[in-house]
């Protein structure tokens, strides 16, 4: 009879009025996160799809260049294979970050905060970036399909003298 005497005071105590308040606050502040979650889950959908095609993009753009690579002469340019081997690092990465980012939305109610100062910006930032590198990479495989390997490592023709 005295145990329970001692638990009921113990649960009295527990549920006096300032934790009452204090869970309360906790139930607010709970709300609050589940509010910003909802409010900015179009926002993620829609940056995980433009990363998704961004990501589509550099690997086509990867794959071509890498072909152009493949047919081009490796004696003239001894850091092709380093380039595509980067250029690949870079897209595992980026894949990483984008399975990340769904593994972060999934869990994301209690870090609803960090999910909208600090990751999404991160990505917008990692999109940013793929696109001038997909962009620079196009370039780069035209100009050697134009203009062959040697546009890109070589030296320049000099004018022919003429006395």
């Amino acid at each position: 009879m005295e145990k329970i005497s001692t638990v009921a005071d113990r649960v009295a105590a527990m549920l006096d009025d300032h934790n009452q308040k204090q869970f309360a606050g906790i139930l607010a502040n709970t709300n609050r996160m589940t509010k910003s979650l909802a409010d900015a889950t179009p926002q993620l959908k829609q940056t995980l799809q433009s990363l998704q095609l961004t990501l589509a993009d550099a690997d086509t753009a990867v794959n071509e260049f890498q072909k152009v690579a493949a047919n081009a002469n490796r004696q003239m340019d001894p850091n092709g294979d380093s380039l595509v081997h980067d250029l690949r690092d870079t897209m595992k990465s980026a894949k990483a970050a984008t399975k990340a980012l769904q593994d972060e939305l999934e869990d994301a109610r209690p870090a609803t905060q960090q999910l909208t100062q600090t990751t999404l910006p991160q990505a917008e930032a990692s999109l940013r970036d793929l696109s001038a590198a997909s962009r620079d990479l196009r370039a780069l495989t035209q100009r050697i399909e134009d203009n062959g390997i040697g546009s890109v490592v070589g030296k320049p023709k000099l004018p022919e003298y003429k006395p």
